[in-house]
């Protein structure tokens, strides 16, 4: 018999989720600790939506083994769904209904259906409780559809874009609402979006997707902490043997280098006067996250140009 760690509330192992011959998910693992917002990033196409719909038991994976909520991946069963708020750009309503009657309609479906909370939301929200969803602005679409996945508690709550689209002002009162609920330290949230700044102010902890895998998956604080901006700037121009956690490299004539350190702990500020010389002037940068994804994106076209042409100059 398997022991099941509380503090876990989703644990992914192996995970493959095929569309024919293509593989959307190719072996991604993934573990979500009990009370963190957890942000996956990724280009278009990396695997993040299928993913969280693997999660959420929407679409089945084809390989693969983990738990959520302490029940088998695919697994969940009304008892869990009582537990677990999930929001979709792409998320399908009843436009026919008023917001009234769609929480009057799911307000028994949940035993931790809180009413007070709900009535807070919707006035936060400034949501009309008597008006069709489907008149509704796309911005006050995606506010009903968290008040309806907040109002019983959930322990997960699982955002796929939900600030697709959505105008700053909108944007700023949902997230302003997200944080307010995450203060309490009871909500596990696992959040896929494009808005890198957002990601930056909800999420204390960044998993990378690419191409179906998790390629970094820690703690925000522990990234930053890595990632450093380093300017030097020397006297007499000097050569330095490159490291390889060294990236986007730039140089002025050996006088000026600038480039970011993938791992500062490996590469500290002694290391570099070393190899610049006790006298280099040496300025380090904190980078923000977005900085930090588009330093890894930059790095990944570098790779993978660098390969295209290895293999053209081979042909040739």
């Amino acid at each position: 018999m398997s022991i099941v760690n509380k503090d876990i509330i989703i644990e992914v192992n192996d995970l493959v989720v095929q569309y024919g011959n293509f593989a959307a998910v190719d072996g991604l693992n993934l573990r979500v600790e009990k009370g963190r917002a957890v942000a996956l990033l990724g280009e278009n196409g990396a695997g993040k939506t299928t993913t969280l719909r693997v999660i959420a038991s929407v679409i089945a994976a084809h390989k693969g083994e983990g738990s959520v909520l302490g029940k088998p991946l695919g697994g969940l069963g009304q008892a869990e769904y009582a537990k677990l708020g999930y929001v979709s750009e792409n998320q399908k309503m009843y436009m026919n209904w008023t917001l009234e009657r769609l929480i009057t309609y799911l307000r028994p479906m949940y035993p931790t259906w809180d009413d007070a909370f709900c009535d807070e939301l919707v006035e936060d929200f400034d949501l009309p409780m008597d008006k069709k969803i489907g008149a509704f602005s796309r911005g006050m679409q995606m506010k009903a559809m968290l008040v309806c996945s907040l109002s019983y508690r959930p322990e997960l709550l699982i955002l796929d874009e939900p600030f697709s689209g959505l105008d700053p002002l909108v944007r700023e009162e949902l997230i302003d609402g997200i944080i307010e609920l995450m203060q309490g330290g009871e909500w596990t949230i696992l959040l896929s979006s494009h808005d890198i700044h957002e990601v930056e102010r909800l999420c204390d902890t960044v998993a990378l997707i690419d191409k179906g895998k998790v390629t970094v998956s820690e703690p925000l604080e522990d990234l930053q902490a890595r990632y450093k901006k380093v300017d030097v700037t020397v006297e007499n121009p000097v050569k330095v043997e490159l490291c390889d956690a060294w990236l986007n490299i730039e140089t002025d004539h050996g006088r000026r280098w600038t480039f970011t350190v993938s791992d500062f702990s490996a590469t500290s500020e002694g290391d570099l006067r070393r190899l610049f010389g006790a006298d280099a002037l040496i300025e380090l940068e904190s980078l923000s996250l977005r900085d930090i994804y588009l330093v890894m994106a930059r790095e990944k076209k570098r790779v993978r140009r660098a390969a295209k042409e290895s293999v053209t100059s081979t042909v040739q």
